[in-house]
């Protein structure tokens, strides 16, 4: 049964990424310049065997069998697909949800793969997979101008992999093992599903309506009869209620604080329900059953839909929330020990909370963009950023110890809901931008989690030394700051 769910997943996963691929089109003038594409393409496959090379080492924090750096390989190569199914989507329907379907596609294929090849301990190589989507839509979405939709690619194999590895670590493999492919089940299911459920472009919400009902009916039956557990029938139908109704509350023509407040309540609600049914796995599950929505939001970034383009912004924003809470679970799973008893360093424990919330609109401030900069420059801006982000809170870890390191992971969450408020009441590029940051929030989350292992012992060393790696992190900020600024303001 495991291995026919896992083929089932491979299959829907390879039919929706070759459907994204051959749905492009080529007649837009608005979109990117595909020889910039593909650079970034290559550029974002060369990192992941870079990183692969540098994992190979057995001894921890990596593990036997090179498996982190497999996952790294395997998400950054499936990241130059998906950036090529991004570019070229058409802005016409059906072609904007077949290359939507594509791009979750590519998250189900690289998560089966995983489970397939990695079926007894597959948690190293879905760590890397993430670590892979996210650098690969990072080089995308600030080397290539006029991308859209990338980020898509990074939340969909965070959310699928994550709640795979809360999986694993909530149910025992000897008995309850098949629950290991729940969230791979319901993601084949709601991708299936908007196969099923292609509309008309300017009826996207009958068309996500018509695809989350084709996922509840199938996961009710797959829920008695494989699962035998209707809680995973439930989290799935309260994460599509919840997103379902944060599209509703910002719509164009509802759009205001009040709703934008209603919107980041409801995310909370959903997080505290779906936890007390099964706790992180619950928050995943419901998170992946809202594919469903999410596909066809996608569908509209890619059509350039005006009218409901701050609906698809709220739900990118809902997805990174829940994300972020799916993060916090498994820190505090895997590193939950390093958390008890008394710590003289508390008060660094807000100070890193305050930093983390600060963290994207900080971002937003202090990496460049490099609008008048050729794509080298763009590369180098991304890359850098992307390092300094993921730097911070290993920095912290480093020298104020976990306690610290969990605050800061707390604060990149409570930001996703803070941007929801702020975005209510923006416009255009303004809104747009801090929506484009939260990839950098995302990756910073998840070194922070994946790493952890490895940087968190030198918390102990003493106190002139944690005090030189502050000083080392200072200086080495403030000389990327300086370089920013120069890639920044400079003309190509």
């Amino acid at each position: 049964m495991e291995i026919a769910l896992e083929w089932s997943a491979v299959a829907v996963g390879i039919v929706g990424a070759l459907f994204g691929l051959a749905s492009g089109s080529s007649k837009d003038e608005r979109k990117p310049d595909i020889r910039a594409v593909w650079i970034v393409a290559f550029v974002s496959a060369l990192v992941a065997n870079l990183l692969f090379i540098i994992t190979k080492p057995s001894s921890p924090p990596f593990a036997a069998g090179e498996r982190l750096g497999l996952g790294v390989l395997l998400g950054g190569i499936l990241g130059a697909i998906a950036g090529l199914v991004c570019a070229k989507a058409g802005k016409m329907h059906p072609r904007t949800t077949f290359s939507a379907i594509g791009v979750a596609s590519l998250s189900l294929l690289g998560t089966g793969l995983i489970l397939f090849f990695f079926s007894g301990y597959p948690q190293p190589a879905l760590i890397g997979f993430v670590i892979g989507a996210i650098t690969s839509s990072v080089f995308f979405k600030f080397g290539v101008p006029n991308i859209r939709g990338i980020e898509y690619y990074a939340f969909f194999s965070a959310g699928l992999c994550a709640s795979t590895i809360l999986a694993i670590l909530r149910y025992d493999a000897g008995v309850d093992r098949i629950f290991w492919r729940a969230p791979l089940v319901i993601g084949t299911i709601a991708v299936a599903a908007c196969f099923g459920s292609i509309g008309k472009a300017s009826r996207v919400f009958v068309q996500a309506t018509t695809s989350s009902l084709i996922l509840v009916i199938v996961a009710a039956i797959l829920a008695w009869n494989i699962f035998n557990s209707p809680k995973v029938l439930a989290c799935a139908i309260l994460g599509i209620l919840v997103f379902g109704l944060t599209a509703l509350l910002q719509n164009a023509q509802l759009k205001s604080s009040a709703a934008s407040a209603g919107a980041a309540f409801c995310i909370l609600a959903y997080s505290a329900a779906a936890f007390h049914f099964l706790g992180g796995f619950g928050i995943g599950l419901g998170l992946i059953a809202a594919w469903a929505i999410l596909i066809p939001a996608l569908a509209v970034c890619f059509g350039e839909e005006k009218s409901v383009e701050q609906t698809a912004a709220s739900l990118k924003l809902a997805a990174f929330f829940a994300i972020g809470a799916l993060a916090y679970r498994l820190f505090f799973e895997y590193y939950g020990a390093e958390l008890r008893g008394p710590d003289f360093r508390e008060h660094y424990t807000f100070i890193a909370f305050l930093v983390g919330a600060m963290l994207p609109f900080g971002l937003r401030s202090f990496a460049p963009v490099c609008i008048n900069r050729g794509l080298k420059a763009k590369l180098i801006a991304s890359g850098g950023s992307g390092v300094f982000a993921a730097a911070i809170p290993l920095a912290i870890l480093a020298v104020w110890g976990f306690k610290a390191a969990f605050g800061f992971l707390i604060g990149t969450t409570a930001a996703q809901l803070f941007s929801m408020f702020i975005t209510s009441s923006a416009i255009g590029d303004k809104a747009k931008g801090y929506i484009e940051y939260a990839l950098y929030v995302l990756g910073a989350q998840w070194a922070l989690f994946s790493f952890a292992g490895l940087i968190g012992p030198v918390a102990q060393n003493a106190r002139t030394t944690r005090l030189a790696i502050l000083v080392s992190v200072t200086i080495a900020g403030s000389i990327w700051a300086w370089i920013a600024s120069r890639l920044d303001t400079s003309e190509g």
